[in-house]
């Protein structure tokens, strides 16, 4: 997008730190009153929460492993976030593009556990892909209302955790591409990020496939940037990912798994699906929300993806600091009214 914001870039030491600047060109310059705000990219908790303790931060992002310390501070809050995390099986891989596999490390993945112990409650179990902050039907106003409708009416829904029969399917997943448990594991890693949350969950989601299913992934840490390129050249098998809504429309989430899509990193196709998501693009009214329903039973019938967790954004901030816009979708942080107080 090519437009003049509130703020410009101007320092950006690439995995370190990026600094914006008061943008004087901007048509309302009046009301940016900050002359700068900088941002740090940190991997370990530990520092971060140092920097906060030491005032050389304002604002930080609290994980399960500081909501303890901070979760009775007056400085905490956790608002809604209309985001959803999910296993991204690769569809081209020799293993994840059979169904009965995809489905065997969706249901030996206890989502409940993931969240109640690895996120601390942070969140929901997500019960399909588009969470439910999202807008629905006339009748209803609640995307999710509306799906979960249509799955008492008969739609498909995801499968939840069922260790037994996670590890029958995988048997038969695996006779069916002609490798044994020892073939997935030398072949196939799980790919993630490179913070120290990161690798907590990475190792939760390692043990449940190791206990439920009896093989065992080896672990694959690196930066954001280098997981894109992993992922545009196709070259994984199962990830841990996640998206944010850029608007209030569940198209914002459903329009990724279309053929050929630039969000598309599943590599999926389904001629279904994307008659579906034309008619959410083109249509109008409740028939294009209920075409999205109907792309969401397809999503729950073939299993591209699986959806595990819808979060909360929870974080403490300075009492000094004032007016600082969080959304539900779009950025995660809007600076333009933003104010600190003379200290």
């Amino acid at each position: 997008m090519v437009y003049s914001g509130p703020f410009v870039v101007s320092d950006w030491q690439h995995e370190q730190e990026l600094t914006l600047s008061k943008n004087e060109d901007y048509w309302d310059a009046k009301s940016v009153k900050l002359p700068s705000v900088t941002g740090f990219m940190i991997t370990e908790e530990n520092t971060e929460v140092q920097m906060y303790e030491t005032g050389e931060m304002d604002i930080l992002a609290v994980g399960p492993n500081f909501l303890d310390q901070y979760k009775d501070s007056p400085e905490y809050q956790a608002l809604p976030q209309a985001t959803t995390w999910y296993l991204q099986f690769n569809n081209e891989d020799k293993y994840f593009s059979n169904f009965k596999i995809r489905k065997a490390f969706a249901q030996a993945t206890d989502a409940q556990t993931y969240v109640n112990e690895i996120r601390q409650g942070l969140g929901e179990v997500a019960t399909q892909f588009t969470p439910p902050t999202m807008s629905g039907t006339s009748e209803s106003a609640n995307f999710a209302k509306d799906v979960e409708k249509a799955i008492e009416d008969g739609m498909a829904a995801m499968p939840g955790y069922d260790p037994v029969a996670a590890a029958g399917l995988l048997d038969e997943g695996l006779a069916e591409v002609g490798a044994t448990k020892e073939d997935l594991m030398a072949d196939c890693t799980i790919v993630g990020g490179d913070s120290d949350a990161w690798t907590t969950i990475l190792q939760f989601l390692q043990a449940q496939w190791e206990q439920n299913l009896g093989v065992r992934l080896e672990i694959e840490q690196m930066t954001f940037a280098e997981r894109l390129e992993r992922y545009n050249q196709g070259t994984f098998q199962i990830t841990y990912a996640g998206w944010g809504g850029d608007y209030n429309d569940p198209l914002t989430f459903m329009d990724m798994w279309v053929t050929g899509g630039g969000n598309n990193d599943s590599y999926w196709s389904s001629s279904e699906y994307d008659a579906l998501i034309d008619t959410a693009i083109n249509g109008q009214g409740d028939e294009r929300i209920e075409a999205m329903v109907q792309a969401e039973g397809i999503l729950a019938e073939e299993l591209p993806i699986y959806p595990l967790y819808w979060p909360v954004r929870s974080f403490v901030q300075r009492d000094y600091v004032h007016d600082v816009a969080r959304m539900p979708v779009g950025a995660d942080l809007e600076f333009k009214w933003a104010t600190v107080d003379e200290q």
